[in-house]
C-alpha cells in the first residue's frame, strides 16, 4: 500500500522513468563488471569536483523516494555503484547536478570494503544507509 501511495504522489515524468531505471541498471551492471573503470570514470563526472549544497529540488527528493521504494522490493542483486550511476544519469537528464562519492572502510575481520553514494543538492539519493564510516576516496561532480 505504501508503494502505491508513493507512486501516486510522484510527478508524471518520474513515473515514466521506472522502466528506464531497470534498463540503465542493466547497462551499468554490464559496464561495471565487464569494462575497465578507466573507461567508465570520464562518463561519471569531473574527478575532484563537488557540486554545491544548494536546496534540493522537488524532483530530486521525489526520485530519492522512488529509488528507496523500488530497491526495498527489488530482488535483483546490484551494487551501490550501479544504483548511484543509474540515479545520476536519470537526474542529469532532468537537469539536476549531482555528486557521486566513492569511499572505503577497513572493518575488523572483513577487510577493506567500498561504497558509493549519490548526492543531489542536500539530499543523499542513493547509498545513505551505509555511507557512515566510509572515508571518501573519489568525488565525481557535474559542472
Amino acid at each position: 500500500m505504501r508503494l502505491l501511495k508513493t507512486f501516486i504522489r510522484l510527478p508524471l515524468k518520474l513515473k515514466l522513468t521506472i522502466p528506464r531505471v531497470f534498463v540503465l541498471m542493466a547497462y551499468y551492471k554490464y559496464l561495471v563488471h565487464h569494462r575497465p573503470f578507466s573507461e567508465l570514470a570520464p562518463k561519471i563526472g569531473t574527478l575532484g569536483y563537488e557540486t554545491p549544497l544548494q536546496t534540493t529540488t522537488r524532483d530530486a527528493r521525489a526520485f530519492h523516494e522512488l529509488m528507496e521504494a523500488m530497491f526495498r522490493r527489488i530482488k535483483w542483486k546490484d551494487s551501490c555503484l550501479i544504483r548511484a550511476l543509474t540515479a545520476k544519469r536519470i537526474l542529469n537528464s532532468m537537469g539536476e547536478k549531482c555528486t557521486l562519492y566513492m569511499g572505503v572502510s577497513q572493518k575488523e575481520g572483513q577487510g577493506m570494503t567500498a561504497h558509493a553514494w549519490l548526492r543531489c543538492g542536500k539530499c543523499i539519493v542513493t547509498g545513505a544507509d551505509a555511507m557512515a564510516g566510509y572515508t571518501v576516496t573519489a568525488i565525481f561532480g557535474d559542472q
